[in-house]
């Protein structure tokens, strides 16, 4: 008998683990019979309570065995319990532990788990079988009548009853078939049969039909070109002269040499490489159009057509609440005013600011400066610069700046401001949100 204290309060004495097995030929299933007996505040228990039986292949530590059986409620008799659990085909000779919770019927609480999980171990005849109608795996049989599944090791003795079906994936009647006929092989030229080498290691044969061929092929004729699936023909046997016209029907058909007597030729299928300067001179009938931003051109440019403005961009400017802050020291950001899309790679961005600025400044100080700047960074090709001198005037202000070395994008346009010899506040674009002013970008090639 076993003592197992659940961290509960209450004390299971697990009784036996009976392993129920028959002689019949029809299979007992995967339960057992297990009985036990549990105390509580050291009286033997008597009532309905829930129990949890966890299955383990550790005495602790985790190695959870399939699910937990749950059976709720069990009737107790002076503390005696017997339940059937059902684990479902985990015995198959490995070492198995049982752990058990226990709480009252009907209670929500978590299961009191016993401190020490229970051994299964099974009764002394179960060890050995003298006859076994199934087994799942067996390391030796005296006697076997069926067998199905893989077989790992050899068959050994005579085998007069024994059926195999197939020998190495194939069917063995005909691997049978296959060693007669082996067997009968000789060297004379014989239709129908399997040659075998002379006595000088020669092949007598007639003629030879094979899909695949290894070796020097010399002796071989009537080889079809047009039959070549894979490999490279030779040059040297491509030399000389054609009657009639190579066409190469494919990309992956090329041809090296000066092509003097090419003819058909298209410029359309020209994949790679660099038409040379003297295939492009003279006069054309029709425009040349340079389409993306790769192409470049080098000349006087007196012929050139659709060049200078790219693309105009139009971004309204409108009002942005109470005004900001800013001191002398430096550039404080007014507002976000929108974004544009850069689309040529080498192109020059303008960006013109028409609109009323607005600032309070310390009465007595010279002003402030309003910059426009692209992704919060200022131009590097001037100023993009105004002056303002009216503390608390909307006055109308115009500011260009030219960026360049933008790459192709969206890109956000803003405006900041700097006090000059001290700072102030509430400066703000648009005042009084009258929604009349605006940002003109403009792309040039």
């Amino acid at each position: 008998m076993k003592l197992i204290k659940a961290n509960s309060g209450f004390l299971i004495l697990a009784l036996m683990a009976s392993f129920v097995s028959g002689t019949n030929a029809v299979p007992v299933g995967t339960a057992f019979t297990y009985q036990g007996r549990l105390k509580s505040a050291g009286q033997s228990a008597t009532g309905n309570y829930d129990l949890k039986f966890t299955l383990y292949d550790a005495a602790s530590g985790s190695g959870q065995i399939g699910s937990p059986v749950t059976i709720a409620p069990v009737v107790l008799t002076n503390g005696n319990f017997t339940v059937s659990l059902d684990f479902g085909a985990v015995f198959s000779g490995e070492a198995r532990w049982l752990e058990i919770g226990v709480r009252t019927n009907g209670s929500s609480g978590a299961y009191g788990t016993s401190s020490a999980r229970q051994p299964l171990t099974p009764t002394p005849y179960a060890l050995y079988a003298p006859s076994a109608g199934f087994a799942a795996t067996a390391t030796t049989a005296g006697i076997a009548n069926n067998l199905a599944g893989s077989l790992s090791g050899d068959v050994t003795g005579t085998q007069t009853a024994t059926v195999v079906a197939r020998v190495g994936g194939q069917a063995a009647a005909a691997v049978a078939s296959g060693s007669v006929t082996a067997n009968a092989a000789t060297s004379a030229n014989t239709p129908n049969t399997i040659v075998k080498r002379d006595a000088s290691g020669n092949f007598s044969a007639g003629a030879i039909t094979a899909a695949g061929f290894t070796g020097v092929g010399s002796g071989l004729t009537g080889l079809n070109a047009g039959q070549l699936t894979t490999g490279t023909v030779p040059t040297e046997r491509l030399s000389g002269a054609y009657t009639g016209a190579l066409t190469f029907n494919n990309g992956a058909n090329f041809l090296s040499g000066n092509g003097a007597g090419l003819t058909s030729l298209n410029a359309g299928s020209l994949a790679s490489g660099t038409v040379p300067s003297a295939r492009l001179s003279g006069t054309y009938s029709s425009a040349v159009v340079f389409n993306n931003a790769g192409n470049s051109y080098t000349g006087n440019g007196s012929g050139l057509t659709g060049t200078g403005l790219a693309q105009t961009t139009v971004l309204n400017v409108n009002c942005f609440g109470g005004g900001v802050s800013y001191t002398a020291t430096s550039f404080t950001k007014v507002a976000d005013i929108g974004i544009f899309t850069k689309q040529l790679a080498n192109s020059t961005i303008e960006v013109v600011f028409n609109g009323r600025t607005y600032a309070t400044y310390t009465f007595g100080l010279p002003g402030a400066i309003f910059e426009l700047r692209v992704d919060n960074t200022a131009t590097s090709n001037g100023r993009a610069r105004a002056s303002y001198r009216e503390s608390g005037v909307a006055v109308q202000t115009s500011i260009t700046g030219i960026f360049t070395g933008l790459l192709p994008g969206n890109h956000a346009v803003s405006m900041w401001i700097q006090g000059v010899g001290g700072g102030g506040a509430s400066a703000q674009l648009d005042p009084g949100c009258f929604a009349t002013d605006s940002v003109v970008v403009k792309e040039f090639k």
